[in-house]
Protein backbone atom coordinates (compact mmCIF):
# COMPACT_ATOMS: atom_id res chain seq x y z
CA UNK A 1 0.00 0.00 0.00
CA UNK A 2 2.80 2.37 0.57
CA UNK A 3 4.17 1.95 -2.70
CA UNK A 4 1.19 2.69 -4.30
CA UNK A 5 0.66 5.67 -2.22
CA UNK A 6 4.59 6.98 -3.49
CA UNK A 7 3.47 6.45 -7.19
CA UNK A 8 0.46 8.62 -6.88
CA UNK A 9 2.21 11.03 -5.23
CA UNK A 10 4.70 11.48 -8.52
CA UNK A 11 1.87 11.23 -10.73
CA UNK A 12 0.47 14.36 -8.61
CA UNK A 13 3.61 16.33 -9.15
CA UNK A 14 3.93 15.81 -12.68
CA UNK A 15 0.26 16.86 -13.37
CA UNK A 16 1.31 19.84 -11.39
CA UNK A 17 4.00 20.69 -13.55
CA UNK A 18 2.26 20.45 -16.45
CA UNK A 19 -0.48 23.13 -15.48
CA UNK A 20 2.59 25.34 -14.01
CA UNK A 21 4.25 25.03 -17.57
CA UNK A 22 1.04 25.74 -19.14
CA UNK A 23 0.23 29.23 -17.03
CA UNK A 24 3.93 30.05 -17.85
CA UNK A 25 3.21 30.19 -21.66
CA UNK A 26 -0.14 31.98 -20.71
CA UNK A 27 1.96 34.56 -19.18
CA UNK A 28 4.49 35.29 -21.41
CA UNK A 29 1.70 35.32 -24.35
CA UNK A 30 0.05 37.67 -21.99
CA UNK A 31 3.27 40.15 -21.34
CA UNK A 32 3.89 40.31 -25.56
CA UNK A 33 0.40 41.59 -26.40
CA UNK A 34 1.46 43.82 -23.65
CA UNK A 35 4.59 45.22 -25.05
CA UNK A 36 3.25 45.28 -28.41
CA UNK A 37 0.48 47.35 -27.31
CA UNK A 38 2.84 49.57 -24.95
CA UNK A 39 5.16 49.73 -28.97
CA UNK A 40 2.46 50.18 -31.22
CA UNK A 41 -0.17 52.05 -29.60
CA UNK A 42 -3.61 50.00 -30.71
CA UNK A 43 -4.17 46.60 -31.82
CA UNK A 44 -6.78 44.64 -33.98
CA UNK A 45 -7.98 41.70 -32.28
CA UNK A 46 -10.35 39.74 -34.39
CA UNK A 47 -12.03 35.82 -33.70
CA UNK A 48 -9.26 34.85 -35.63
CA UNK A 49 -6.77 36.33 -33.57
CA UNK A 50 -4.27 39.68 -33.89
CA UNK A 51 -4.59 40.88 -37.69
CA UNK A 52 -3.02 43.68 -37.41
CA UNK A 53 -2.19 46.99 -35.79
CA UNK A 54 -2.25 51.04 -36.66
CA UNK A 55 -0.45 54.33 -34.99
CA UNK A 56 -1.03 58.14 -35.79
CA UNK A 57 0.48 61.46 -35.05
CA UNK A 58 -0.23 64.81 -35.92
CA UNK A 59 1.65 67.47 -37.75
CA UNK A 60 0.93 71.00 -38.98
CA UNK A 61 1.90 73.59 -41.23
CA UNK A 62 2.94 77.13 -41.01
CA UNK A 63 3.00 79.65 -43.67
CA UNK A 64 3.82 83.80 -42.83
CA UNK A 65 2.73 85.54 -45.93
CA UNK A 66 4.47 88.96 -46.40
CA UNK A 67 3.93 92.38 -48.41
CA UNK A 68 7.83 92.41 -50.77
CA UNK A 69 8.85 96.05 -52.60
CA UNK A 70 10.71 94.45 -55.51
CA UNK A 71 12.26 96.10 -58.59
CA UNK A 72 13.96 94.90 -61.42
CA UNK A 73 16.27 97.38 -63.53
CA UNK A 74 15.43 95.75 -66.92
CA UNK A 75 18.42 97.99 -68.97
CA UNK A 76 20.36 99.97 -66.53
CA UNK A 77 22.79 102.10 -68.55
CA UNK A 78 22.21 104.96 -71.08
CA UNK A 79 25.04 105.32 -73.38
CA UNK A 80 25.38 108.78 -75.54
CA UNK A 81 28.43 107.42 -77.51
CA UNK A 82 31.62 110.25 -77.62
CA UNK A 83 29.76 113.81 -78.34
CA UNK A 84 31.81 116.85 -79.81
CA UNK A 85 29.64 120.03 -78.45
CA UNK A 86 29.52 123.10 -81.04
CA UNK A 87 30.09 126.52 -80.45
CA UNK A 88 26.48 126.36 -78.97
CA UNK A 89 27.09 123.26 -77.34
CA UNK A 90 24.88 120.68 -77.59
CA UNK A 91 21.53 119.06 -76.29
CA UNK A 92 21.01 115.47 -76.43
CA UNK A 93 18.20 113.16 -75.27
CA UNK A 94 18.62 109.23 -74.83
CA UNK A 95 14.92 109.48 -76.32
CA UNK A 96 16.67 110.59 -79.85
CA UNK A 97 15.86 108.03 -82.33
CA UNK A 98 19.35 108.33 -83.79
CA UNK A 99 22.30 109.58 -83.11
CA UNK A 100 23.16 113.30 -83.34
CA UNK A 101 25.80 113.79 -86.02
CA UNK A 102 27.72 115.25 -82.70
CA UNK A 103 28.21 112.15 -81.66
CA UNK A 104 29.38 108.49 -82.38
CA UNK A 105 28.33 105.14 -80.69
CA UNK A 106 26.28 105.17 -78.08
CA UNK A 107 22.49 103.85 -78.49
CA UNK A 108 19.79 105.29 -79.67
CA UNK A 109 17.18 105.32 -78.25
CA UNK A 110 17.71 103.72 -75.41
CA UNK A 111 16.02 103.87 -71.70
CA UNK A 112 16.60 102.76 -68.30
CA UNK A 113 13.64 100.16 -67.98
CA UNK A 114 12.16 99.74 -63.97
CA UNK A 115 9.71 97.23 -63.77
CA UNK A 116 7.54 96.47 -60.53
CA UNK A 117 8.13 92.96 -59.84
CA UNK A 118 6.86 92.73 -55.99
CA UNK A 119 3.49 92.01 -54.55
CA UNK A 120 2.23 95.64 -53.91
CA UNK A 121 1.88 98.76 -55.89
CA UNK A 122 4.91 101.21 -55.34
CA UNK A 123 5.42 104.84 -55.56
CA UNK A 124 8.61 105.43 -57.94
CA UNK A 125 11.15 107.89 -57.20
CA UNK A 126 14.34 108.72 -58.83
CA UNK A 127 17.36 110.07 -57.60
CA UNK A 128 20.63 111.00 -59.31
CA UNK A 129 24.29 110.89 -58.06
CA UNK A 130 25.21 114.77 -59.49
CA UNK A 131 23.10 117.41 -60.31
CA UNK A 132 22.24 119.39 -63.11
CA UNK A 133 24.18 122.32 -63.04
CA UNK A 134 27.65 120.80 -62.43
CA UNK A 135 27.98 117.46 -63.78
CA UNK A 136 30.01 118.80 -67.06
CA UNK A 137 31.18 121.89 -65.61
CA UNK A 138 31.18 124.75 -68.56
CA UNK A 139 28.64 127.41 -68.79
CA UNK A 140 25.09 125.95 -67.80
CA UNK A 141 24.98 122.62 -68.20
CA UNK A 142 21.57 120.53 -68.27
CA UNK A 143 21.05 117.00 -66.70
CA UNK A 144 17.43 115.85 -66.68
CA UNK A 145 15.29 113.05 -67.01
CA UNK A 146 11.95 111.96 -67.92
CA UNK A 147 9.26 109.14 -67.77
CA UNK A 148 7.37 107.06 -70.67
CA UNK A 149 5.28 104.50 -70.14
CA UNK A 150 6.37 100.75 -71.21
CA UNK A 151 4.05 99.97 -74.28
CA UNK A 152 4.07 96.07 -73.08
CA UNK A 153 2.34 96.78 -69.68
CA UNK A 154 0.96 99.81 -69.92
CA UNK A 155 3.43 101.11 -67.57
CA UNK A 156 2.39 103.59 -64.72
CA UNK A 157 -1.67 103.78 -64.13
CA UNK A 158 -1.07 107.01 -62.13
CA UNK A 159 0.70 110.37 -62.26
CA UNK A 160 3.93 110.21 -63.76
CA UNK A 161 6.39 112.91 -64.77
CA UNK A 162 6.01 114.74 -67.68
CA UNK A 163 8.57 116.40 -69.80
CA UNK A 164 12.14 116.90 -68.26
CA UNK A 165 13.08 117.87 -65.19
CA UNK A 166 16.31 118.39 -63.87
CA UNK A 167 18.21 116.54 -60.72
CA UNK A 168 17.89 119.36 -58.32
CA UNK A 169 20.27 118.09 -55.44
CA UNK A 170 22.13 114.70 -54.30
CA UNK A 171 19.85 112.77 -51.87
CA UNK A 172 16.59 114.17 -52.65
CA UNK A 173 14.92 111.37 -54.67
CA UNK A 174 11.92 113.10 -57.27
CA UNK A 175 8.41 111.60 -58.62
CA UNK A 176 8.60 109.29 -61.33
CA UNK A 177 5.34 107.90 -61.23
CA UNK A 178 3.12 108.09 -57.93
CA UNK A 179 1.40 104.71 -58.52
CA UNK A 180 2.98 101.82 -60.42
CA UNK A 181 0.90 98.58 -60.03
CA UNK A 182 2.43 94.90 -59.45
CA UNK A 183 -0.41 93.20 -61.22
CA UNK A 184 1.42 92.51 -64.73
CA UNK A 185 4.56 93.43 -63.62
CA UNK A 186 3.98 97.08 -64.82
CA UNK A 187 6.70 99.13 -65.94
CA UNK A 188 8.14 102.88 -66.88
CA UNK A 189 10.93 104.05 -69.51
CA UNK A 190 12.97 106.43 -67.87
CA UNK A 191 14.93 108.62 -70.62
CA UNK A 192 17.76 111.51 -69.83
CA UNK A 193 18.67 114.43 -71.37
CA UNK A 194 21.79 116.51 -71.28
CA UNK A 195 22.65 119.52 -72.73
CA UNK A 196 26.61 120.11 -72.70
CA UNK A 197 28.16 123.19 -73.38
CA UNK A 198 30.60 123.91 -75.57
CA UNK A 199 33.04 125.31 -72.82
CA UNK A 200 32.70 121.71 -70.61
CA UNK A 201 35.89 120.43 -69.78
CA UNK A 202 37.03 117.50 -71.79
CA UNK A 203 36.44 114.24 -70.08
CA UNK A 204 34.31 111.04 -69.59
CA UNK A 205 31.27 111.70 -67.76
CA UNK A 206 29.42 109.34 -65.70
CA UNK A 207 27.12 109.07 -62.75
CA UNK A 208 24.73 106.43 -60.96
CA UNK A 209 20.98 106.67 -60.71
CA UNK A 210 19.03 105.26 -57.94
CA UNK A 211 15.50 104.12 -58.54
CA UNK A 212 13.20 103.77 -55.08
CA UNK A 213 9.97 102.11 -54.68
CA UNK A 214 8.18 102.79 -51.82
CA UNK A 215 4.76 100.36 -50.74
CA UNK A 216 1.29 102.29 -51.55
CA UNK A 217 -0.48 101.74 -47.93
Amino acid sequence: MAKKTQSSKKRIRKNTKGIRHTLNKQSNLILLIAVLLFLTGAMVVSDGGITGFASRVNGSTNITVSTAVSLQLVDGVIDFGTCTPGYLGINVSSENLSSPIECTGGTYPDFMTVRNIGNVDIDLTIDAYAVSGTLFGGTNPEFTYGALNESGTIGCNGTYVTGYNAFDSVTNPQNLCDSLEYTNSRAVNITIQVYVPADATADVYNTSIEFIGTSIT
